[in-house]
Formats: C-alpha cells, structure tokens, sequence
C-alpha cells in the first residue's frame, strides 16, 4: 500500500516541476537560475518527505513483523485434526501449549526409561491419546482434555525420574471403613511432588503404588488417583 503512495508522491513532484518548466519557457525565461532553482527545491522538498514517509512505514512495518508473538500449535497437524478434542486443542492455546509439554516430556521419558519399559510405555500413550479423545463425552470437554493431559505429564515426570525426589513420610492408616483398602498393617509411604502442576502424591505400600493428583478442598487439598483418595486438612 505505502508503493502505491510513493508513487503518488513521485509523480506530484515531478508534475510541479513541469509547470514550472513550462511557464518559464511561455515567459521565455528558460536557463534563468531562479526558476531552475526553484523547481529543484521544490522536487528536493517533496523527495525529502518522500523519502521519510516511506522509511517510517517501512520501519513501522518490520517493527510489527518482529515483534508479533508467535502462535502456539500442538505437535500434530491441525489441517488432519479428527474429533472435537483435537480441534479444541488446535484453538485453545493452553491446550496446545500442553500438547507441547506432553511430547518434551513423553520423549525424555523415553530416554531415561529402561528399554524393557519402552514398549509398554508407547503403548500405554496411545491408549492415553485414545482416553484423551474420549473427553467430548465429558460436560466439560475442555477441563477433562486438560486434566488428561496434567495427569499424565505429571505419570512420566515420576516414573522416568525428571523430578527431584522429595523425602518419603511414612504414614499410618486407620481402617474405619471396611471398604478401605489400607489399614494399620501395611506400612505406606507417601511422597509429595509439590513441583508438578498440579500437586502430586505418590502413595505406596508392600505390592501397591498409587499415583494421585492434588486439588484444594476446603480449608485443606485432596489427592485423588484411580480409586485412591488421601486428602489432609490443615487443623490436623
């Protein structure tokens, strides 16, 4: 668009001049310094805007290129996205920063897990991709996309060893109610991963492990995993 201008510019100038040329040579005052003089100054000024014009659109224009964020995608191709849960995470940034995470984290599990563990691990993910894709039954499709993602990001992070080890708290278990899978005569050591978002738990005992994400309840948090729930309050 600024061309377009510019040679707007160009020819205003240019047809200045010719008027000034012309009436001189009507008035027979052509090779009079005046005139000439004046024709020039008159394509100089015009050159001069010209020049400054276009070097403040041009500057304008790089500096909107350099500086526009770039856009976050996830890993895979939005133009093959099937279902409504890929095509949410192709338009919800957060979701495709996740997807990202995933596949950092996926791949550094893959480097640090023992290599009879890769194959179950490969399989394991692509029956999560398939979990993942099940969220557009969910009422809230979008809160369980992310929660599928965040549990496990939050699974390879622990079992591949990426996080700093917190120290084990043992704990003792009361059983009150007979549906409770621990009691008293199985020793359980939890570790609490306060560095994964969101807060993790790692319960485990003699032939068990649990793993279990944190949620604020309360005046206290819950840890909830796969039929496992531990929560704390803050009065105990």
């Amino acid at each position: 668009m600024f061309i377009y201008h510019a040679s707007k510019l160009i020819f205003m100038s240019l047809f200045v001049a010719t008027i000034i040329y012309n009436n001189d040579l009507e008035r027979g005052y052509i090779g009079d310094k005046k005139s000439t003089m004046a024709a020039v100054k008159c394509m100089s000024v015009l050159g001069i805007f010209l020049g400054c014009w276009v070097g403040n659109v041009s500057s304008v224009s790089a500096e909107s290129v350099t500086t526009a964020p770039a856009a976050i995608t996830p890993t895979f191709d939005c133009q093959k996205a099937e279902g409504e849960v890929e095509n949410l995470i192709c338009q919800q940034a957060d979701l495709a920063a996740l997807d990202q995470q995933m596949a950092t984290v996926y791949a550094e599990a893959m480097k640090r897990l023992p290599k009879d563990d890769l194959a179950t691990q490969k399989a394991m993910q692509r029956g999560w991709i398939k979990g993942r894709n099940e969220c557009w039954k969910a009422n809230d499709v979008k809160a369980c996309t992310e929660s599928a993602y965040k549990t496990r990001i939050v699974e390879l992070q622990v079992m591949s060893g990426q996080l700093e080890v917190p120290n084990a708290v043992n704990l003792r278990c009361v059983k009150t109610d007979p549906t409770t899978l621990l009691d008293s005569s199985q020793p359980v050591t939890a570790i609490f991963y306060n560095q994964t978002d969101p807060a993790s738990l790692v319960l485990t005992t003699v032939d068990s492990q649990w793993l279990l994400l944190g949620e604020r309840a309360g005046s206290g948090i819950r840890y909830a995993g796969q039929n496992v729930m531990y929560e704390e309050h803050q009065a105990k």
